[in-house]
């Protein structure tokens, strides 16, 4: 899917009976919960690009095997060389041989490059790293993605209609106090912030 627009969450507040007021600036809302979705998860680009980008590495070099380098994600499988100075320059490395993409099964499970594990490390070190591939989680933004940056947008929209978040009134209740929310719109906001928050759990980048 492609990213979610100010057209896309006007459709999802009508579908659960709201209409937000001009007041509402709802490109900046979509804008706010999109960039906490990519900040709380360390994703960027979850509709990835159509075109390669070279990207350059280094690395701390130490001897043996299994190096592990950390890059941005890459939702095809990207190519890699070292000892790169410049346009023509360094050696094409062949996967599996030389490297493996991690984690291994990223295409068959639908997911992006996070990293390279070097499993036949040279002796020297390699110098500049560059990997060249589609940058971004996948072709197209996830579904369950979309929907989550939707349902957290929906969830700010109705926030700032309730005014002042945080009103409460006191109950006793025997010896014990129950504090309920009077503000408005509550339980729905609290449903789309779940939705949101279990979305995020799925996508967390943890490295390796």
């Amino acid at each position: 899917m492609a990213v979610p627009t100010t057209g896309d969450l006007t459709t999802f507040l009508t579908s659960i009976g709201v209409t937000a007021p001009a007041a509402v600036d709802e490109a900046v809302i979509l804008a706010t919960a999109t960039a906490e979705f990519e900040q709380r998860t360390g994703r960027r680009k979850l509709e990835g690009d159509s075109a390669a980008t070279a990207v350059r590495y280094t690395l701390q070099w130490p001897q043996g095997k299994n190096v592990i380098l950390q890059i941005s994600d890459v939702w095809n499988s990207p190519t890699v060389t070292i000892n790169y100075t410049g346009a023509g320059t360094g050696l094409t490395l062949t996967e599996w041989t030389d490297y493996e993409h991690l984690p291994v099964n990223h295409a068959n499970n639908g997911l992006p490059v996070e990293a390279i594990r070097f499993v036949d490390c040279p002796n020297l070190d390699p110098g500049g790293i560059l990997i060249t591939g589609k940058l971004g989680y996948a072709s197209s933004m996830p579904s369950d993605v979309f929907q989550a940056i939707l349902s957290k947008a929906a969830a700010l929209v109705l926030t700032q209609m309730a005014g002042e978040s945080g009103s409460v009134s006191d109950q006793k209740q025997g010896d014990r106090q129950v504090k309920f929310s009077t503000e408005k719109d509550r339980s729905t906001i609290d449903r789309l912030t779940n939705a949101f928050e279990q979305t995020v759990s799925r996508y967390i980048k943890v490295g390796y």
